[in-house]
């Protein structure tokens, strides 16, 4: 996707709620808490409901930087002004929801990118002296500061000409006959060729029952085919013990069910299973990595969910999801008794293609929130009252869901 940023100009009036633009400092770096050299420039018609941390990564893209949103490790760094008025690094959606929140009157979000630098060193110059303001001790420290903006060459083996904290790597060497008799992959390990990795991977997968073993009462299932005489992975289903015994002694009967894409060189899409605590925060329950989101593929899921929580009565069981991709038939198969409602952050997702406004906004969650007919039936009649095409489009979707 080409973003089209303007390097000027007025901030447009939105005649809707929902709006805003992102004024996006970038090209700079950070220098005793400011920000220099940078450049400014916008993007407006931003949707603040659909704004994350993802799409901030791939306006970070738009502008030049260093991004790969398979990797967890970043080039890029985000910061972006909190209700609290300084300036916090965005590492999450809960940060860009907590700024979205916060939004000024004049409808503008205001970003600072700046780019991740790592450098080698080299561990035997531990001394820096010379020119420099300060001796730095290079070994066991994770930042080294340079204190002049002239250039430096005796600084391990790299040179700096601005000043900057430099995060220095410590990735841990892969060995045999240490880690894979307690397995473990760790961000950063590395392998000395592809075969060494692959062979790793292969006794990784083979010892998995020691996640059973560290948890006891877990379920663990690995699903594999035989393609050309080579056993290929199909399908993993997990359920922590913990997270099940939790679940059934604390949350109630609601499970909330989605499927998202796998980013990153193995595709695929990930299941989970969520349940509800006595806080109303959300409980893992289970989870899953298939190929593909079908019906196949949640019939598989749930028939396993079923047999670890123990289901008998069906009917007392509530399930929410988007309704899409194979969970309605999947769902009609296996818990055709329980209750099942559509999660209502994807009903507004739709619903809001067609009708925007904070009111029509508000009307539907309380619609949605109406625990009894008459209840949704007066707020329905709000809604007719604010748009009456939205009333018909909601109409359309009845009212147990």
């Amino acid at each position: 996707m080409e973003y089209e940023f303007r390097s000027g100009g007025k901030t447009p009036k939105y005649a809707t709620n929902g709006m805003c633009t992102l004024e996006l400092h970038h090209g700079g770096w950070f220098k005793n808490g400011v920000y220099k050299k940078g450049k400014v420039c916008y993007l407006d018609n931003i949707i603040e409901d659909f704004l994350s941390l993802l799409d901030l990564l791939k306006i970070g893209r738009g502008l030049g930087y260093d991004v790969d949103n398979s990797q967890v490790e970043q080039r890029l760094e985000i910061r972006g002004k909190i209700p609290e008025g300084r300036l916090e690094l965005v590492t999450s959606d809960a940060i860009v929801v907590k700024m979205v929140g916060h939004i000024p009157s004049n409808k503008v979000i205001v970003l600072y990118c700046s780019e991740i630098e790592d450098y080698e060193y080299d561990a035997d110059a531990e001394n820096c002296d010379g020119d420099l303001t300060h001796n730095y001790q290079v070994k066991d420290v994770d930042y080294i500061e340079v204190e002049d903006e002239e250039t430096f060459e005796n600084v391990g083996t790299k040179v700096w000409s601005k000043r900057k904290k430099i995060k220095l790597p410590k990735f841990k060497q892969y060995r045999r006959d240490v880690d894979l008799k307690n397995p473990e992959f760790r961000l950063g390990m590395k392998f000395a060729n592809k075969k060494l990795r692959i062979e790793a991977i292969k006794e990784h997968a083979i010892i998995h029952e020691q996640l059973k073993i560290g948890n006891k009462g877990s379920t663990v299932k690995i699903k594999t085919q035989i393609v050309k005489g080579e056993t290929v992975f199909q399908k993993i289903y997990v359920c922590l013990a913990a997270c099940k015994e939790g679940f059934l002694e604390s949350c109630r009967l609601v499970i909330g069910v989605d499927g998202c894409h796998l980013k990153g060189p193995y595709p695929g899409q990930i299941l989970t299973a969520v349940g509800v605590d006595g806080s109303n925060g959300f409980f893992l329950v289970a989870y899953a990595v298939v190929d593909i989101e079908s019906k196949d593929s949640w019939i598989w899921f749930f028939n396993l969910l079923i047999e670890d929580l123990g289901i008998t009565n069906r009917k007392a069981w509530v399930v929410i999801s988007d309704k899409q991709k194979g969970l309605v038939p999947a769902i009609e198969t296996i818990l055709l008794t329980a209750e099942h409602r559509m999660c209502v952050r994807h009903l507004y997702s739709k619903f809001r293609a067609s009708h925007i406004g904070l009111a029509l906004k508000h009307i539907l969650w309380a619609t949605a929130r109406a625990a009894i007919v008459p209840w949704w039936e007066a707020e329905m009649e709000k809604m007719k009252n604010e748009d009456e095409e939205a009333w018909k489009w909601l109409k359309k979707r009845p009212a147990k869901h």
